[in-house]
């Protein structure tokens, strides 16, 4: 049977062929950028339901209407305030290693049920502290993604965000926009991993201190 008699790749079991111009590599840089943060802003919106759930276990049962319209807004500070300090966490990770208090997957089953054991000392039912550790891990997996180290979200959310200023430069010069290559973002992507792996050194390490010291 000749070349031209047989079907083309695809043809029998009726998938598409892939068309490169519709990749995601391909799409416009403000696409890209919205793709990859969506899921950064998934993990922000479900600490924010988390926090605003954890409220209505602290609320007074006295405070009336206006008390819970206001836990809404209660959860927007609380994320914003823990996303700072959880910022704040990551520098000093870095810079006072040894006064650092960052915990990660090592340190969680410890830390959670110790923290069921004593919330009810502090006022709060398990299943609002079960709610609180949920909104405090997206927020976590939130801050931590946001981090423009490879291979993070944000490594390649900053690439699209280059790749959009560069688009708009393009546009000015009237030439044409080629987003960068893999072979441009060598250096860049060695570096970003390098320091993520630093990164993952430090919290991992000082899980183990906090495990067995």
């Amino acid at each position: 049977r000749s070349e031209a008699d047989r079907p083309a790749a695809g043809a029998d079991s009726g998938d598409d062929p892939i068309d490169p111009d519709r990749s995601f590599i391909r799409a416009r840089p403000l696409q890209r950028a919205a793709v990859i943060y969506a899921g950064i802003g998934m993990n922000l919106a479900l600490a924010w339901i988390a926090f605003t759930v954890t409220s209505i276990s602290l609320a007074p049962a006295h405070g009336g209407w206006t008390t819970y319209l206001l836990l809404p807004i209660n959860g927007l500070v609380m994320v914003a305030r823990l996303a700072a300090v959880s910022v704040q966490s990551l520098v000093q990770l870095v810079t006072d290693w040894a006064a650092s208090d960052v915990g990660s997957v090592l340190a969680l089953p410890g830390m959670l049920s110790q923290g069921v054991a004593d919330a009810p000392s502090f006022g709060i039912p398990v299943w609002g502290y079960l709610t609180l550790t949920f909104g405090l891990i997206n927020l976590s997996l939130a801050v931590f993604n946001f981090l423009p180290l490879y291979p993070l979200d944000g490594y390649h959310g900053l690439v699209a965000l280059i790749d959009l200023v560069r688009r708009r430069v393009a546009r000015i010069r009237g030439v044409e926009f080629q987003p960068l290559t893999t072979a441009q973002l060598g250096w860049l992507t060695k570096a970003s991993t390098y320091c993520f792996a630093i990164l993952v050194v430090l919290v991992v390490g000082k899980d183990v201190v906090r495990l067995f010291g």
